[in-house]
């Protein structure tokens, strides 16, 4: 079953959600490339911007994850060490229903 936002039906949050999901596609492929950079902090921001968006249009498991992955990232510095955390950051994402191929 894929993820769903809670605020899908919402009259206000609802259509802001395709353009939210466009924006979640191109930091997914940012964080791909990221994750083999030795400079983490265009990964940490990443983690730190989707930490304050996802619970806003109604993706809980993003802010949750993400902060993970931050916490994780900030933690070891190494995106190798924070992999597990990335990984279901990025599997979440993925899953969402309608996200873009």
């Amino acid at each position: 079953m894929p993820n769903r936002s809670t605020h899908a039906n919402d009259p206000v949050i609802g259509p802001l959600l395709a353009e939210y999901h466009r924006r979640l596609k191109a930091r997914l492929v940012s964080i791909q490339q990221l994750r083999h950079n030795p400079d983490t902090d265009q990964l940490r921001s990443i983690f730190h911007q989707l930490k304050g968006s996802g619970k806003s249009y109604g993706y809980d498991p993003i802010t949750h994850l993400a902060e993970k992955a931050e916490q994780a990232l900030l933690a070891t510095n190494s995106p190798q060490s924070a992999a597990g955390e990335i990984d279901a950051l990025l599997a979440y994402i993925q899953n969402i229903e309608n996200f873009p191929a």
